[in-house]
């Protein structure tokens, strides 16, 4: 899927081309921007397109530094909805 499909969820790429952004291949960039930024209702397209497993790993995923790109409040508000 192309999130040039999806017009309420582009508008969170305005730095990117979302011509070129694919659901599976940048799945992470997509779902660290919608949970940092998204309303509710591109959070349910996210679980929608995702599921809450897929979800959740990225949530637990971490880089060598042992960080990750989400915000306090989004990572938080995120853990609760999704478990």
């Amino acid at each position: 899927m192309q999130l040039k499909d999806t017009p309420h969820i582009r508008s969170l790429f305005w730095d990117m081309n979302v011509q070129q952004l694919d659901t599976t291949a940048h799945a992470k960039t997509i779902i660290e921007r919608v949970l940092n930024y998204g309303t509710l209702d591109d959070w349910r397209w996210l679980v929608s397109v995702y599921g809450t497993e897929t979800i959740r790993r990225t949530l637990a995923t971490r880089d060598r530094f042992g960080r990750d790109n989400f915000r306090a409040g989004a990572r938080r508000l995120a853990e609760l909805m999704l478990h």
